[in-house]
């Protein structure tokens, strides 16, 4: 068997060359993620895990798991360290939702350290799955990773997922969005290779002239649970999978999905109510506030002097307009238009198109479900870590090259291999422009990360429309006679 650090004798000597670039960025992704993401993990400060932690620890023991006075207490009995904190920081003021709380019920019967190394654990397990997952989506001619450690496109997307910044801030805040996007890829993943397989499946029933089964697909399943945890341990990030099924028209799964959300709300809302009444309800309302209005740590205005750590429109839009609920409205609106031209245009197919070759047949439905998440970035409160979900646009662009669309997106891309909206914002500090001209500031350098967003979100039209019309001048004669698979 060939070893896996040779390479193939019959490569041209230009690929071989971008197999060495390939996999020397591997490396270098490999190196930095240790250091950037792995190598900042700590349980020494209050991270973002310490919320929905310490708030799971107050709902199992029928404490108000929002009242921010218990916060500390609670979180230093359980393990976590006594960093001389005020009981009006950000961080004391949970916002997570009472269905949250009991999916992170597991993780809050541990002590703080242990929470937090297995909570570590479970992001890479979840990480490296949809990595895993989506190079199986890129490249299914091959069935195992010594084969693709051959493909040089296949090598850079590794390197690019190893250095992405969004994992790298999400691993250093142990933020929950961690797993949250994993399971919205992996449901992505799931659904691309089950329709596939269902559709080899479904052509070999019509030959042999057996009725289909109406049983419930594995792969339905896996999709459901995936959609449902990502929505309920971040709505922000799970909720932008709907209108990608619904464009997919899962019906049935869809309501699966709300039936679903809806009984885990009502086992987490039980207990709470049953010892809490509706107390806790005012609290819940106080720490929204705390947090989103008057410079608090999700605060859109320059009250917030991290307010730049945002990616969303709401920030550019309020720089414009100092006003939350115009803010709020406009991003929304953006939002919705975006995805309007982006569905509409999905839906509609040129009759003279030429279909992709079988290995690639994957691409419209990955840039649909890609682009969905993408545009879900755009309305609501969103960070640097939230962006993760780009990762299934990164792979489309990766293997799909041959569209100018797509080279441009991954340039647009490459912005997020570093936390330039913090680098940004220390430069702002340094220079003091921050101090002296802050809405100016929101609405260029300091936003500069939401306008490439916005721009992503219009450069996607263009690809959806290259994705779904004549196929390039480039593509070669053996792609133009080859037979598409069908897709559920």
């Amino acid at each position: 068997m060939q070893r896996l650090t040779s390479l193939p004798t019959n490569l041209p000597t230009s690929s071989r060359r971008s197999l060495w670039l390939a996999r020397l960025a591997v490396l270098l992704g490999a190196v930095e993620f240790l250091v950037r993401a792995l190598g900042r993990v700590g349980a020494n400060w209050l991270s973002d895990l310490a919320a929905p932690y310490t708030s799971s620890t107050l709902w199992l023991a029928g404490a108000n798991p929002y009242n921010p006075f218990k916060f500390l207490s609670t979180w230093q009995t359980r393990g976590g360290p006594n960093l001389g904190l005020s009981d009006w920081v950000s961080g004391t003021h949970s916002v997570y939702p009472p269905p949250t709380l009991l999916l992170m019920a597991p993780l809050a019967l541990l002590r703080w350290n242990s929470a937090v190394y297995l909570f570590v654990l479970i992001g890479l397990v979840f990480y490296a799955a949809a990595i895993y997952g989506l190079l199986r989506v890129g490249w299914p001619q091959h069935s195992c990773f010594a084969n693709l450690a051959k493909e040089p496109m296949a090598l850079f997307f590794i390197a690019f997922a190893l250095g992405f910044a969004p994992v790298h801030t999400a691993f250093h805040s142990l933020n929950i969005v961690l797993i949250a996007s994993g399971a919205a890829m992996l449901a992505v993943v799931t659904s691309i290779r089950g329709d596939a397989i269902a559709a080899r499946s479904d052509a070999v029933q019509e030959a042999l002239a057996k009725p289909r089964s109406l049983s419930v697909s594995k792969s339905a399943i896996v999709i459901g649970i995936c959609v449902t945890a990502a929505i309920l341990l971040k709505p922000t990030t799970g909720v932008f999978l709907l209108p990608w099924l619904m464009h997919n028209r899962r019906w049935r799964l869809i309501a699966a999905i709300l039936f679903s959300c809806g009984v885990i709300t009502a086992l987490s809302l039980a207990p709470l109510v049953a010892h809490q009444g509706m107390s806790w309800l005012a609290d819940y309302r106080e720490n929204v506030s705390f947090l989103f209005t008057h410079g608090g740590n999700a605060d859109v205005s320059p009250q917030n002097t991290e307010n730049t750590d945002r990616i969303d429109l709401q920030l550019v839009a309020f720089a414009l307009f100092p006003d939350r609920t115009f803010a709020s409205a406009s991003a929304a609106l953006v939002y919705l238009v975006l995805l309007f031209l982006f569905s509409k245009r999905a839906a509609w197919r040129k009759p003279n198109a030429i279909p992709e070759p079988e290995i690639r047949h994957y691409g419209l439905p990955l840039l649909v479900a890609a682009g969905c998440l993408a545009l879900g970035l755009l309305p609501s409160y969103t960070r640097m870590y939230a962006a993760i979900v780009l990762l299934p646009l990164i792979l489309w662009c990766f293997t799909h090259l041959h569209f100018s669309s797509a080279r441009w997106l991954l340039f647009l891309l490459s912005d997020f291999l570093l936390n330039t909206s913090a680098i940004v914002r220390k430069l702002g500090e340094t220079v003091g422009i921050i101090v002296r001209s802050p809405r100016l500031w929101d609405l260029t350098l300091g936003g500069h990360t939401c306008w490439i967003l916005l721009a992503i979100g219009i450069v996607l039209l263009w690809a959806m429309r290259e994705q779904t019309s004549l196929a390039p001048k480039g593509l070669s004669a053996a792609a133009k006679d080859a037979v598409p698979v069908p897709l559920r």
